[in-house]
């Protein structure tokens, strides 16, 4: 028999503890054990006596402080930068319509797909100061200029582009719930378009502008993907540096390995800590959904401008990292060097074990990794907001938490966390599924979130008065509305964690590779033709798992 899980609540049907307590107990496994035991670890020093002197020593470095310091400008630059050019982005593609809008779009959200060290690479071959096919371009032309992205305006520049497609969908969300009754009782009262924009418009998204701003720094700063691909070489001092030299060198006592992965999540979680407050919704959020603001339709030299800006934002941000990629797989040093194409590059990768080995275990964990996201993502966000369980609001913050740590964090914590475990747990790709479970778990929640929300509670009490029990309920109601979302997040997840580099860096081994794995391995050893043929032939295997996806996440029933 159905009863009330809560008084206020009469639609919640009771049932499903068992699951849910699992449920709970495999989230706090994999998310808080390690963040718990990393904290822990940097407050004992390697005899296993308590003491600060972890702490004391990393914040009192003279060189500490400066990474400190240089992460936090680079990261507030780079979200500056790439918080006004997504919004600007995200304004043309929900306040006017032309023809190549849908241009924008994917030039804006089509740098997700891709890896991020694998753009930071492109940016490489491009912008090197000494052979970069811009330079050498640029001398060939006879102009003294030299681009150099090797520099701390380089990396932000590439940290900026990397953060765009979050700042890009943030801002659309942001853009199109505020309120367009006022900006039209603006303009019947006769006031100009940049009036309304400045009077109206931006002071109503400023806290969510600022919000924005705030994910974007956290993004940013602990972006191990550009800051390995430029600023090891550059030698540009940063917190993720310090944090794989000191994790995989050993040099430095483990707890003060902890302790500057402690720093990170303590930076991270204050950014998200405030942007989760700015990001509130107001009072005049039920007036956005009734009254959404209206499209201004650009036509003759507006709308011509605006589609060759999204071709050229197209081209920018998403055909010349991959374009150079796959000519860079094809030329040893590119096209205007001399010789001719070859698929040496592609013979060397296909023929060599641990590259193949490092496609076939990634692509094997993505798939796991997103099927089992979106398993316990569906029975975390089950607990929330259809069971009203008791466990639900501690599921849920612990889900969100990798939402503010870094890959390189959770690695180290794993490294730490999992050391006396038995020999099997210990496996490095059983680590990396754990641990990119862990990473991505957030992801896959949300993705839940937006599901359930397609749930009336209507037919959740039509369901209890029929005498459905609470697997019937969620097999024959529940999971048919949540399928479509579900597989859009799976599509994601698995996007993520076939790409990811800077949990495989640290828990890969020999025999145990990755495709992020031998990504590094290559960008360190500066094989870049090489690199070029891994990037086309991983974005191979992601089209081909995830299109299946993709076109399941389009259907409403599946």
């Amino acid at each position: 028999m159905l009863r009330r899980r809560d008084s206020a609540d009469p639609v919640a049907p009771e049932g499903g503890s068992a699951l849910t307590l699992l449920v709970t107990f495999a989230v706090a496994l994999v998310v808080a054990y390690p963040a718990c035991v990393l904290l822990l670890r940097s407050f004992f020093d390697d005899a296993g006596h308590l003491t600060v002197r972890n702490w004391w020593h990393l914040l009192s470095s003279t060189a500490v402080q400066l990474d400190l310091a240089r992460t936090v400008a680079m990261a507030a630059c780079a979200a500056l930068l790439g918080t006004f050019v997504g919004l600007a982005m995200a304004a043309m593609s929900v306040r006017t319509d032309f023809a190549g809008r849908w241009l924008l779009r994917i030039a804006a959200i089509g740098p997700a797909i891709t890896s991020q060290t694998l753009t930071a690479t492109a940016w490489v071959i491009i912008a090197d100061p000494g052979n970069g096919w811009l330079n050498s371009a640029l001398r060939m032309a006879g102009l003294g200029i030299t681009a150099d992205v090797f520099t701390p305006a380089g990396l932000t520049l590439v940290m900026a582009l990397l953060c765009l497609p979050v700042a890009f969908l943030i801002g659309e969300s942001l853009l199109s719930t505020a309120d367009g009754s006022r900006e039209e009782s603006a303009r019947i009262c006769g006031a100009g378009r940049g009036r309304v924009w400045f009077r109206i418009v931006l002071p109503l998204i400023a806290p969510g502008a600022a919000a924005l701003f705030l994910v974007c720094f956290a993004q940013c700063a602990i972006m191990f993907s550009a800051h390995a691909a430029i600023g090891m070489p550059a030698s540009i001092g940063l917190l993720t540096t310090r944090l794989y030299t000191e994790s995989v060198l050993g040099l430095v006592p483990k707890g003060q390995v902890a302790a500057t992965g402690g720093l990170l999540v303590v930076l991270a979680v204050v950014a998200l800590s405030i942007q989760y407050k700015l990001a509130k919704p107001s009072s005049t959020y039920a007036a956005a959904r009734v009254n959404p603001p209206a499209r201004r339709r650009l036509r003759g030299f507006e709308a011509c401008l605006a589609t060759g800006a999204a071709f050229a934002a197209l081209g920018l941000l998403l055909v010349l990292p991959i374009a150079t990629l796959g000519v860079r797989s094809l030329w040893p040093f590119g096209p205007w060097m001399g010789g001719t194409p070859s698929l040496e590059a592609y013979a060397r990768v296909l023929g060599e074990p641990a590259l193949l080995r490092g496609l076939a275990y990634s692509t094997c964990i993505g798939a796991g990794v997103a099927l089992l996201t979106a398993c316990v993502a569906f029975y975390a966000v089950r607990a929330s907001a259809l069971l009203r369980h008791r466990m639900g609001p501690a599921l849920h913050g612990i889900s969100v938490l990798p939402l503010g740590l870094s890959g390189l964090v959770i690695g180290s914590a794993y490294l730490i966390a999992f050391a006396g475990f038995p020999a099997s747990l210990q496996d490095p790709l059983v680590l990396l599924v754990f641990a990119l479970t862990a990473r991505e778990l957030p992801v896959a929640y949300k993705a839940s979130e937006l599901g359930f929300a397609a749930v009336h509670r209507d037919l959740v009490l039509q369901a209890r008065v029929c005498g459905a029990g609470v697997g019937l309920l969620s097999r024959r109601i529940v999971l048919p509305l949540v399928k479509p979302t579900l597989a859009g997040g799976m599509v994601v997840v698995f996007l993520a964690a076939f790409r990811e580099i800077e949990i495989s860096s640290l828990l890969s081994s020999l025999h145990r590779e990755s495709f992020g794995y031998n990504v590094f391995s290559l960008l360190q050893g500066g094989r870049y033709q090489d690199l070029g043929a891994m990037a086309i032939l991983g974005l191979c295997v992601c089209l081909i798992v995830t299109l299946p996806l993709g076109w399941l996440a389009r259907r409403r029933s599946f």
